[in-house]
């Protein structure tokens, strides 16, 4: 069946890949300090960032 060979999304069987334990922990940044996150996307050999 193909939902043997994909397993890893198949909720019924037990996943293949092994759930890495993650320690996240938001750290206020230092005094002075400004993250900025940016959003790009590419298509059709246009591109954007938000």
């Amino acid at each position: 069946m193909l939902s043997n060979d994909f397993r890893i999304h198949n909720f019924s069987e037990r996943t293949m890949l092994p759930i890495q334990p993650a320690n996240r922990k938001w750290i206020k940044l230092s005094r002075g300090v400004v993250k900025i996150n940016v959003d790009a996307a590419i298509e059709e050999g246009k591109w954007g960032w938000v």
